[in-house]
């Protein structure tokens, strides 16, 4: 991944969230250096400037019962610039990350506002 992309990304996670943590040390230690491994993701830019303006970002988990195992996936951050809302980019990087991926499990843990959401998916 590119540093550009990063810290792009790391820019429209402090505009939408308003948190200093936000660094290249924390995207480091949470999406590259995770027990989970890198993260997978996608993005949506721009087409006139080319920044990014919407991120959708899911860790690879692997369930056990001690003899099966299951391959799966959490959808663990997502962020959509303000100006872009309401025009269905969180909706189309999501399912374009179920029809990639096209794991048996892929979940996540809903708040309020991934509520609308969460009640569309097929």
């Amino acid at each position: 991944m590119k540093i550009e992309t990063i810290q792009q990304s790391l820019c429209l996670l402090k505009k939408i969230f308003n948190k200093t943590f936000f660094t290249e040390k924390w995207w480091y230690w949470k999406f590259l250096s995770s027990p989970f491994g890198k993260a997978i993701g996608w993005l949506a830019r721009d087409r006139n400037s080319n920044t990014i303006v919407a991120l959708r970002i899911l860790w690879k988990w692997k369930f056990t019962n001690g003899i099966e195992s299951i391959d799966a996936y959490q959808m663990i951050d997502t962020a959509t610039d303000t100006s872009f809302r309401g025009k269905g980019l969180f909706s189309q990087l999501t399912m374009f990350a179920l029809k990639k991926l096209n794991y048996p499990l892929i979940f996540n843990f809903p708040n309020d506002l991934l509520d609308r959401f969460n009640n569309v998916i097929p």
